[in-house]
């Protein structure tokens, strides 16, 4: 039986060595490393080259805003969006969000934890936009930043809904890679002040305007009435009247 077997084998060897040699190249040679270890994404741009001409400039601004859309589903919501923490005890408006306002979540549910990841992608999606727009990109002075100030309001609004839920958060105000997100929770008190700097820094910008005209090339996108607006609710929160009135519509 052992010799049949062994018979077998040498008759496999001529196919078995190449593939072994194959392979053994690969691993000691440079070249074949290299195409191994190719990391270079296929489907997607590298932040590295995210912001290196106008179009893709543009591309990576709608990527943060495209961070407001995770968790939604095919019925149209996450159950996690904003106004879902301001019902004051209304339900049966949709699913999932009751859950939230009426602290009945399940240690099963994913509402927090869900909550916690996709803000975060949005605030690493916007930190990277607000560096390297600055930094890289190839638009005109005006446009970038308009688009910083965009991406500003967009991390103040990512951070404020975190510290509705979590009252006190890490800040990051670059963009840090998995490795690195070590630092410890901030005081709720600090987050507001990131999100009123960061709501003033787009309301104080010249080339971020009042609103839109409907059917404007840029209609949907932030402006410093929704900058007002976000800024009145985070005084709210903190129980700043006087500010909060005059930010929102009389």
């Amino acid at each position: 039986m052992k010799k049949t077997i062994i018979q077998g084998l040498k008759r496999n060897v001529s196919l078995v060595k190449p593939l072994g040699l194959c392979f053994a190249l690969a691993l000691s040679t440079s070249s074949c490393k290299e195409a191994l270890l190719d990391t270079t994404p296929y489907g997607s741009i590298s932040s590295s080259n995210m912001w290196t001409s106008d179009n893709l400039t543009d591309l990576g601004v709608t990527g943060v805003y495209q961070a407001l859309r995770l968790g939604i589903t095919n019925s149209g919501a996450s159950g996690r969006e904003l106004y879902h923490y301001d019902r004051l005890g209304f339900t049966g408006m949709t699913t999932g969000g009751d859950e939230m306002v009426n602290g009945t979540v399940a240690t099963t549910s994913g509402l927090f934890s869900n909550t916690w990841k996709e803000m975060y992608e949005g605030v690493q999606r916007a930190n990277d936009a607000i560096v390297n727009i600055s930094k890289v990109s190839p638009s005109s002075p005006e446009k970038k930043a308009r688009y910083i100030a965009e991406c500003k309001f967009l991390r103040a609004y990512y951070y404020l809904r975190l510290n509705q839920v979590f009252k006190g958060v890490p800040v990051y105000l670059e963009p840090t890679s998995i490795d690195k997100m070590t630092k410890g929770r901030e005081t709720e008190t600090k987050v507001w002040d990131v999100i009123i700097q960061d709501l003033t820094d787009a309301i104080n910008e010249p080339n971020l305007p009042a609103k839109y005209a409907k059917g404007a090339a840029q209609y949907g996108h932030a402006t410093k009435g929704a900058a007002y607006a976000l800024r009145g609710k985070a005084y709210i929160y903190q129980k700043k009247w006087k500010e909060a009135a005059a930010d929102l519509p009389k």
